[in-house]
């Protein structure tokens, strides 16, 4: 849980604007579609 902060605080806050909670929410999913869980993790990949 702490690594999910500190990656919400360092690679996706800094970098938006949100004008309300169902703003935030939307591109927050948005990122996790397109950017955060299409990642290969090294250990896995085969």
């Amino acid at each position: 849980m702490e690594k999910s902060i500190g990656y919400l605080q360092q690679s996706f806050w800094p970098l938006r604007e949100i004008s309300s909670l169902a703003d935030a929410n939307a591109q927050v999913r948005r990122r996790l579609d397109e950017v955060a869980n299409v990642r290969v993790v090294r250990r896995y990949r085969r």
